[in-house]
């Protein structure tokens, strides 16, 4: 959803922001992990029933997300160890929070709707970032999609922040559009690395002849 010029508008911001921690103790790693403690803290205040509060505490655990990476780069410390701890914490973050929103529905009488599409919309995100993932273990590049990351981060803060206004049916809504689109994405990644591994199909699949016909003048 977020086009490639945005994405790196916001790392060479973020990077800057990172100065002033160039020669401080906090290592990029530590910083994940204060990320993965904030959402634990998401999925309590979840289960407990402060949605709104939920939302403010995961708007700024994005922060988190963004100044690991920036700090490994402004340091020149990129890692493969970083990058996948940074991944895995990630998927344990959105799986926790899934599971303080399922105990908010069991607590309000909608465990096994809620439940369900709970965990489907989990599976749907780790889905697309397995799919990419895997990908990349294959040597390819695999960053195409509808509803990456910073997507689902900002419709889940949606589903939290305005559940005061418009109640229970704004957070499944917010489900239902994780669910959609996280499935709907992961099937954009599986035809993008089809086509990348079957370069030869493609290339003598014949175009399909239009038949010409007369318009009566």
């Amino acid at each position: 959803m977020f086009n490639k010029s945005v994405q790196d508008w916001v790392r060479s911001q973020a990077i800057r922001l990172m100065q002033p921690l160039l020669n401080s103790p906090i290592t990029p790693n530590s910083i994940t992990v204060t990320g993965l403690v904030f959402t634990l803290f998401v999925a309590l205040l979840a289960g407990a029933g402060y949605l709104f509060a939920a939302g403010v505490v995961l708007a700024l655990t994005s922060v988190t997300d963004i100044a690991d990476g920036a700090l490994a780069r402004a340091r020149n410390e990129c890692t493969d160890y970083g990058a996948f701890f940074d991944s895995l914490l990630d998927r344990i973050g959105e799986a926790v929070i899934g599971v303080g929103i399922i105990v908010y529905y069991v607590n309000h009488g909608h465990a096994l709707e809620g439940s369900l599409l709970t965990y489907l919309s989990v599976c749907g995100a780790l889905m697309v970032s397995y799919a990419r993932a895997r990908a990349e273990g294959l040597g390819l590049d695999c960053s195409v999609g509808f509803m990456a990351r910073p997507e689902r981060i900002v419709v889940m803060c949606a589903g939290f922040l305005l559940f005061p206004v418009f109640g229970l049916w704004i957070l499944s809504a917010s489900l239902w559009v994780l669910l959609v689109t996280t499935f709907f994405t992961t099937g954009q990644r599986l035809y993008h690395v089809y086509r990348v591994t079957h370069p030869k199909e493609e290339a003598t699949r014949k175009p399909k002849l239009l038949r010409r016909r007369r318009i009566a003048s």
